[in-house]
């Protein structure tokens, strides 16, 4: 696969995190920027992914209002405490290692696996809450900022 290729798919990535991280386009978009300007003309892709997290948790809204093009079962992460969500999403749908994850959220490798594991076996009742009561598809505009 050649750079261009690399890069591009990367951005795509970086895009979509940012997006699940924050709750909203505007933000994701934000935190891709301020990320692609500390990072310089050249960066990986992985790295691009990691400073993309971090600016996004520091500069995103995070207001716990999903934006509705992202799938219900995705919006229903925005029924868990920030702290939890957050370590899921990085050690569990991007695959970062547990200290990139660490290090990215300030805390130690066992409070993230604990935060991640104390949200797993809660992960069927928040989708099936977010169903029953429409609290996702009231949550259904995007944040404008």
């Amino acid at each position: 696969m050649n750079f261009e290729l690399q890069i591009e798919e990367g951005l795509y990535e970086s895009f979509r995190a940012a997006l699940v991280l924050t709750g909203s386009i505007e933000a994701a978009e934000r935190a891709i920027t301020i990320a692609i300007d500390s990072l310089g003309s050249e960066f990986s892709a992985p790295e691009l992914l990691v400073r993309t997290a971090q600016s996004a948790l520091m500069n995103g809204t995070s207001s716990g209002t999903p934006c509705s093009v992202l799938p219900l079962e995705l919006q229903a992460l925005s029924l868990f405490h920030p702290t939890r969500r957050h370590a899921f999403i990085l050690r569990v749908l991007l695959g970062l290692d547990l200290e990139t994850c660490s290090e990215i959220l300030r805390l130690f490798s066992q409070e993230v696996e604990e935060a991640v594991h104390e949200l797993l076996p809660e992960l069927p009742w928040a989708l099936e809450f977010a169903r029953c009561t429409g609290i996702v598809s009231a949550l259904r505009h995007c944040d404008p900022n």
